[in-house]
């Protein structure tokens, strides 16, 4: 459920980042003294042209850290699937592999859980509750 739209969204934007960058521009401004009012509103045009260039510069920052982030999640998924495959067949190293995990979200939900004022602590709290126990499912209780 996560890993199939995940790498659906992840193909379709690295072929929007490979296939879809823009031209670069290699005109130059028109002298006014030359060209008039064509040439005033030629450059005023360039220049709101070079604004929204840089406005698709972040824009295209934030679809590569998108990219990153959805790459994050086809590895977590598949990284599940064998886990959850392995600890079916009782397997020892899969059943290590989810408590490093456990243990991975544990951390970071005591960081999250640390950092946040007390009335924003419900979500970070059932986090820690939630990889407290499968800490103790994996780790003791099947020992």
């Amino acid at each position: 459920m996560l890993g199939v739209p995940s790498l659906a969204a992840l193909l379709l934007v690295c072929t929007s980042l490979l296939f879809l960058r823009p031209v670069p521009d290699r005109s130059s401004y028109l002298d006014v003294g030359t060209y008039g009012i064509a040439g005033l509103l030629a450059n005023g045009a360039r220049g709101v042209g070079k604004l929204f260039e840089w406005f698709g510069g972040i824009a295209t920052w934030i679809e590569e850290a998108l990219a990153i982030g959805l790459l994050a999640a086809v590895l977590f998924a598949v990284m599940l699937v064998f886990t959850g495959r392995g600890i079916a067949r009782h397997s020892a190293p899969a059943r290590i592999v989810a408590l490093a995990q456990s243990a991975v979200f544990l951390l970071f939900w005591l960081v999250v859980l640390l950092s946040l004022p007390r009335g924003a602590m419900l979500v970070p709290a059932a986090g820690v509750a939630v990889s407290l126990y499968a800490v103790w499912v994996l780790g003791w209780r099947y020992a």
